[in-house]
């Protein structure tokens, strides 16, 4: 029976030292609503290295915006044209050339007749929420450790596209606005290790209940 006690006792501590796990922070930046082709240079939090070890660091973007494709038509006749299409290519960089990558893509392939004059004829896209995230290497994590502010520069390239006609005297053009959140979260073994309370609450109640078992044992025999 005392082995038995023993064996349970020594389960429940080792249950216990699943409660000391990695605390994550995250610190973000928020790019507003602009057009295409800018750069937003910015800084974020560098990791406190009194804090503790780390274990991870991870880039996150996340991006909204729309990508309008435009014909022009300068012929000075109507004219048509087909596979209209638009992107607009997101990128943020870090240290060490880290490079999360997402595109916006806009409202194609688009095709129909443009009439006479300079228009231009823009097809409004639908608004595109999409997502890049980046781990670190373990052999950078220096880059980010107490070294100041971690500098980033966000990047929406002027756009990209393709289209084609039976007409001449068309232009291809697209247009479109761009907003979007970078992060950046350090996961990490803390220096000094405190329990969640709640899960020692039902650690201590468990080896309480071990303690009561014993003794009416005792007590029986």
């Amino acid at each position: 029976m005392k082995r038995n006690v023993l064996f349970l006792a020594v389960g429940l501590l080792a249950l216990s030292g699943n409660v000391f796990a990695d605390i994550s922070e995250t610190f973000t930046n928020t790019t507003p609503t602009t057009d295409f082709g800018f750069t937003d240079n910015f800084t974020l939090t560098s990791f406190d290295t009194n804090l503790g070890a780390l274990t991870g660091i991870t880039i996150d973007l996340v991006s909204t915006g729309t990508a309008n494709v435009s014909v022009i038509n300068i012929s000075g006749s109507a004219n048509t044209f087909s596979d209209a299409t638009v992107s607009i290519p997101l990128t943020v960089s870090g240290p060490a050339g880290i490079t999360p990558l997402v595109t916006i893509t806009g409202d194609g392939p688009v095709a129909g007749t443009v009439g006479s004059g300079f228009g231009p004829y823009i097809f409004t896209g639908v608004p595109t929420t999409s997502s890049a995230t980046e781990n670190v290497d373990a052999g950078l994590f220096s880059e980010f450790e107490s070294v100041g502010p971690v500098a980033l520069n966000f990047s929406a390239a002027a756009e990209t596209g393709t289209f084609g006609g039976s007409g001449t005297g068309v232009l291809f053009s697209g247009t479109g606005d761009i907003s979007a959140v970078t992060s950046i979260t350090y996961t990490y073994t803390p220096n000094t290790v405190t329990p969640e309370p709640a899960l020692l609450g039902v650690v201590s109640l468990c080896l309480g209940g071990v303690v009561l078992f014993r003794r009416k044992s005792l007590k029986k025999s």
